[in-house]
């Protein structure tokens, strides 16, 4: 990797260390429903790790706006984004990972991030890996594969 693909590598990986430090766990809680008094079922485990994308989002962009805003304000790099459930079929793959991080237009990526709770099954984690590691062969360029996984609050 060359020295400013390791530059922006680690930058990158400080703004995703500290925005899931600042999660809140307040928004990412979820409670039993009621409604008429009876309880609502809902598919917990998918909801919950789709209000954990939701706040991981929101602190990783809040990070990507503060700091890497400074870095390219007075450089040629273009801006670096954090974007949700991108549809790669547009590339030929049949994959959409949770997060890539990139500069959109720009050959390749900085990273592609799946997210998984920790308690999930073995396989659903591994075809997670396969999924990204798909991605990275049919697109390629990706410096970091993140499989991020969480445990329930």
């Amino acid at each position: 990797m060359k020295t400013r693909s390791k530059r922006i590598s680690r930058r990158v990986l400080r703004i995703i260390f500290t925005a899931l430090n600042n999660i809140n766990r307040n928004y990412i809680t979820l409670s039993d429903l009621c409604y008429l008094d009876q309880v609502v079922k809902i598919n917990r485990d998918y909801t919950q790790e789709l209000v954990f994308c939701y706040e991981f989002y929101h602190q990783t962009r809040k990070m990507f706006d503060k700091i890497m805003s400074r870095s390219i304000k007075n450089s040629s790099l273009k801006p670096i984004v954090i974007q949700g459930e991108v549809d790669k079929r547009y590339q030929n793959v049949p994959a959409r990972p949770d997060f890539i991080i990139h500069s959109p237009g720009e050959f390749g990526g900085i990273a592609i991030i799946e997210v998984k709770r920790a308690d999930r099954e073995i396989k659903e984690i591994i075809n997670d890996l396969d999924k990204m590691q798909l991605i990275d062969r049919k697109v390629g360029g990706y410096q970091l594969l993140i499989c991020l996984l969480y445990t329930s609050p």
